[in-house]
């Protein structure tokens, strides 16, 4: 099973790592209405009347991903019923 050697590796991982940003640039947004479009077929990302609402959105989403108090959730070996 690789879900062993999985969370070992987290386990291995220290904290300031996990302190820190995602490594990745964020992709292009995109915003759904998924009442209307639950396909996802249409992004009201750069549609005007959808800006408060994306303005929000990216508000939560920085403060979420914000560097600060750490919370692991990495799970011990023990943890979990294999």
């Amino acid at each position: 099973m690789i879900w062993p050697q999985v969370i070992r590796i987290w386990q291995q991982v220290g904290d300031d790592a996990l302190r820190q940003g995602y490594p990745v640039p964020r992709l292009p947004t995109e915003l759904y209405d998924l009442l209307t479009d639950p396909l996802e077929q249409c992004s009201l990302a750069d549609d005007p009347a959808y800006e408060n609402e994306l303005t929000e959105l990216q508000g939560e989403l920085d403060r979420w991903a914000a560097p600060g108090e750490l919370v692991d959730v990495r799970p011990s070996p023990e943890s979990i019923d294999w």
